[in-house]
């Protein structure tokens, strides 16, 4: 066993083929932006167009110019979050990467003149050659692949009868919806995945799958048939419920297809419980499997299926840092919690992972964490992992115009990557959008008489659980991809 999980997790550890990228070498700039905002939240629950206005102060970082080289110390790629290369001192980040350690993602301003939502939102669907509008349902995060017909295809968890977020656990279901940018707008073509699904990660098998096919999987929570063990309720039209199951279903753990469209195919799961899977596969072929089970209070075990064939062995394991889920207490100072894993590989074979982090405190100018909403870990060979002190993103989405947005949370992170060049191009985000003023007021709380309200709760706050889907363009560079890894002996 040793000698399989070793060679099957080996990665490559030899320096990067270029000491620096191709280009203007320039200093990463950022700035931090302090200022007090009034913000206008068009996206309200249904039929509701009035504006709700919200005034806070923010800390928002503003992306200046794109660059190669972040200023700081290193001494090893480790130190620049295997994001870039440490040479002489600096460290040379990857595009989609910035920071003194390339530790941020270099996400790009959105146009304020498109749709803010890539599915769902406040509107109606048209065709697809119009670049409409999504569907007017809410929606809660997915990811994209481009298929043979040179379209978008994001597969998505959306919500029936008219529900929010707050009637996930009976009433989700996986859309499948194109569009011709990667950005969407994305229209509705069908439904992948019926009730109950949820927490979708579409993947395509590499080009090294044994069978010369590349089959769709779709991984996610619950059986994915209707007529699940609990019925989905109805909502009051506003898009909001306040029923949630006490358990949820947790049945077949992927389901795959020859095509975007299906048919699809129960796979039965052969691994323990898997909440929040996290999939990918390997330029070797072999494919791994993250599981978020215990919300971070026991180590996430890392499954892998060495063909592809969905026998799985426990190979490694990820342990969050203490500080990350108050070694697992997140019910006791200073309220902490993470979820929602994407493991990935860089183009150089380091492993990745993003998770959603959160504070249950109530909402900015009371914690300094209460806009806090992710994490990036990373490592060498998926067994010994090191975590950034510096969220990769935050909770506001800055405009090439006007102001930003804030959001009281953005959650279940993943990437869009780049087959031929293995560089993450997007980033897929849920978005729970500000509806209350002052910021997160009336929002849940999990600690009566300590806190009032916690903005992470907003999106399972009846009246306010509407949500969608963003996908964030990251600035990239079109660079030569790097060869596969071989196979292991």
């Amino acid at each position: 066993l040793e000698s399989w999980r070793s060679s099957d997790l080996a990665g490559d550890r030899s320096p990067h083929p270029e000491a620096s990228f191709s280009g203007a070498t320039m200093v990463r700039h950022s700035t931090l932006v302090a200022a007090s905002l009034t913000l206008m939240c068009l996206i309200l629950p249904h039929g509701n167009t009035a504006a709700v206005t919200v005034k806070l102060v923010v800390a928002a970082i503003v992306l200046v110019a794109p660059a190669t080289v972040a200023t700081g110390t290193c001494t090893n790629d480790m130190d620049c979050s295997l994001n870039g290369v440490c040479t002489s001192g600096s460290c040379h980040c990857e595009p989609a990467w910035n920071g003194s350690a390339c530790d941020r993602l270099a996400t790009l301003p959105t146009d304020r003149a498109q749709p803010v939502a890539a599915y769902g939102g406040d509107s109606q669907p048209q065709p697809e050659s119009q670049g409409a509008r999504t569907p007017n349902v809410s929606s809660w995060g997915g990811n994209i692949l481009r298929g043979d017909d040179r379209r978008y295809h994001l597969w998505v968890s959306e919500f029936v009868n008219d529900c929010g977020l707050a009637a996930w656990q009976t009433n989700s279901q996986i859309a499948h919806a194109t569009a011709i940018t990667v950005t969407g707008p994305f229209v509705k073509r069908d439904v992948a995945l019926g009730i109950f699904s949820h927490n979708v990660v579409p993947l395509r098998a590499p080009a090294s799958f044994g069978t010369g096919a590349r089959p769709y999987y779709l991984f996610h929570l619950g059986t994915g048939v209707d007529g699940g063990p609990t019925p989905p309720v109805a909502c009051n039209g506003s898009n909001s419920s306040s029923a949630r199951s006490s358990s949820v279903d947790t049945g077949n753990l992927a389901h795959r297809a020859p095509n975007p469209d299906g048919p699809w195919e129960p796979i039965p799961s052969m691994t323990p419980t898997c909440n929040n899977p996290a999939p990918v596969w390997h330029p070797n072929g072999t494919l791994y499997l993250a599981c978020n089970n215990g919300q971070g209070r026991v180590p996430w075990p890392i499954y892998a299926s060495p063909d592809g064939g969905f026998t799985w062995r426990t190979v490694a394991e990820i342990t969050l840092p203490s500080a990350w889920n108050n070694g697992g207490n997140a019910r006791s100072a200073p309220y902490m919690g993470v979820e929602d894993p994407f493991l990935y590989f860089d183009a150089r074979g380091h492993w990745h992972v993003l998770v959603h982090r959160y504070c249950f405190s109530d909402g900015p100018g009371v914690a300094p964490d209460a806009n806090l909403v992710s994490g990036h870990g990373f490592s060498l060979d998926g067994h010994t992992w090191k975590f950034s002190s510096t969220p990769p993103f935050d909770s506001v989405i800055a405009h090439t115009t006007g102001l930003p947005t804030v959001y009281t949370s953005l959650e279940r992170p993943k990437l869009r990557i780049d087959e031929a060049t293995g560089q993450p191009t997007h980033l897929v985000l849920a978005a729970a959008p500000v509806f209350t003023t002052p910021l997160c007021s009336g929002c849940g709380t999990r600690f009566p008489g300590l806190f009032n309200s916690s903005c992470v709760l907003c999106k399972l706050t009846a009246g306010i659980d509407s949500t969608f889907t963003v996908v964030l363009p990251l600035q990239t560079a079109h660079r030569p991809s790097t060869p596969p890894l071989p196979p292991p002996p």
